[in-house]
C-alpha cells in the first residue's frame, strides 16, 4: 500500500519515506531533483500518477481551495497574483480588501500526508510555521505602525484551527526582485572597460543614490523595531519590499525575537551576521546592521564604511552615515 509523507523543504517537499513504490520510481525522483528527495508540485502529481491517479492538486490549489471561503467572510478578494519570492515558513497570496487596499495574506505551510491505494490526501497547517505565523502576527501588532515596517490590516484568523492566515499590506516587489532587474548596472559599476560618459555616470550617481533612499528606509525601518527591544534577525533582500513610490518596508517577522534571547539555530544563508552564524548565538541588534552592510555591498552603493559588517553600532549611527554619503553625492 503506498504510504508517503512529506516534509516542507527549501523550495518544495521532501519525502520522508517511499516504502511501497518502485525503486527505480525513487531514484527517478532523487536525480532529477536539486536537492536529495526534494519533490516539487509537479513530482507530487507524478507521484499519484504512478499510484494510479493523476488527479491530486498541488499543495498551492489546496490552500487556495480552503482559503477561498475564508477570504470571503473576511471581506478579501484574491488577485490570483503571487509574489516573486516563496516564503520561507508561509504561502503568500496578493488579494483586494473590502475597502479597496491592496493586501498579502500569509498561510502557513501544510503538512500533507498521501495515504492508501488510491493517495487520499491528508492536509493540516504544520504546527511549527502556524506558530511562527502567530509569533510574526504578535510582533507587528507590538511594534505599531510605522512608514518602513509592513503593517497588519486583520489578525482575526490567526487562531482558526482549520486554517489561519495572516492579512497584511502589500509592500510591492521585493528587494531581491529590483536587485536582479538592476543587476545590469552592478555589472557596468564593477567592469566596465570603455570610459563611461557624462550621461551614463549621471546615471550610476543616480542609481548609487536611489540605492541610498532604500537604506534610509531600511534603517528608520530598523530603528524603529530596535527601539521596541526587537531584533529582526532575517534581513536580507527577499525581506525588505520596495513600493511603486520607493519605500521600503520590512517583512516576514517570523524570526523575529527580543534581543539577547537565543536564536533556534545558526543561519546559514549569505547574508547572516558572522555571529548568527554560531551554533548558539544570541540575537543582538548588530546581526540587523551587519546583514543590511551585506544588501549595500550586493545593490553597488560603492561606500566601503556602508558595506563593511561591524563599522557601525547602531541603526541611528548608520542612518546618519548614509545621510551625509547621500547628501555628498547629490552635491557632485
Amino acid at each position: 500500500m503506498p504510504f508517503v509523507v512529506l516534509e516542507r523543504a527549501s523550495m518544495g517537499y521532501r519525502f520522508a519515506n517511499l516504502p511501497s513504490l518502485p525503486l527505480l520510481f525513487v531514484r527517478a525522483i532523487v536525480l532529477t531533483l536539486p536537492t536529495s528527495a526534494v519533490a516539487s508540485d509537479a513530482c507530487i502529481s507524478a507521484l499519484a500518477a504512478e499510484a494510479g491517479r493523476g488527479d491530486v492538486l498541488s499543495p498551492r490549489a489546496i490552500i487556495k481551495g480552503r482559503l477561498e471561503p475564508r477570504l470571503a467572510q473576511a471581506g478579501i478578494h484574491p488577485t490570483g497574483q503571487e509574489p516573486d519570492d516563496r516564503g520561507g515558513h508561509a504561502y503568500v497570496f496578493f488579494g483586494v480588501t473590502a475597502g479597496g487596499e491592496d493586501c498579502a495574506v500569509k498561510t502557513p505551510w501544510l503538512d500533507l500526508r498521501y495515504t492508501g491505494p488510491q493517495l487520499t490526501l491528508e492536509a493540516t497547517p504544520s504546527q511549527p510555521y502556524v506558530d511562527l505565523l502567530k509569533q510574526e502576527g504578535r510582533t507587528l501588532e507590538s511594534l505599531g505602525p510605522h512608514p518602513n515596517v509592513i503593517g497588519v490590516l486583520d489578525s482575526r484568523y490567526l487562531d482558526d484551527e482549520a486554517y489561519p492566515f495572516l492579512v497584511l499590506q502589500h509592500g510591492g516587489p521585493s528587494l531581491g526582485h529590483v536587485i536582479e532587474r538592476e543587476r545590469r548596472f552592478e555589472i557596468l559599476r564593477k567592469y566596465w572597460i570603455i570610459p563611461p560618459s557624462k550621461r551614463q555616470l549621471a546615471e550610476m550617481r543616480a542609481k548609487r543614490i536611489e540605492a541610498l533612499s532604500l537604506a534610509e528606509g531600511i534603517l528608520s525601518g530598523l530603528k524603529h523595531v530596535h527601539a521596541h527591544g526587537t531584533v529582526h534577525g532575517d534581513i536580507k533582500p527577499q525581506n525588505i519590499v520596495v513600493g511603486t513610490d520607493g519605500t521600503a518596508r520590512l517583512i516576514d517577522f517570523g524570526m523575529s525575537r527580543k534581543s539577547g534571547a537565543p536564536y533556534p539555530g545558526p543561519r546559514q544563508d549569505s547574508h547572516a551576521s558572522e555571529n548568527q552564524r554560531k551554533p548558539d548565538a544570541r540575537a543582538t541588534f548588530q546581526d540587523d546592521l551587519d546583514s543590511l552592510a551585506l544588501i549595500l555591498r550586493q545593490i553597488g552603493v560603492g561606500e566601503p564604511e556602508l558595506e563593511q559588517p561591524g563599522q557601525l553600532s547602531s541603526a541611528d549611527e548608520f542612518l546618519r552615515a548614509v545621510g551625509k554619503k547621500k547628501k555628498a553625492l547629490a552635491a557632485d
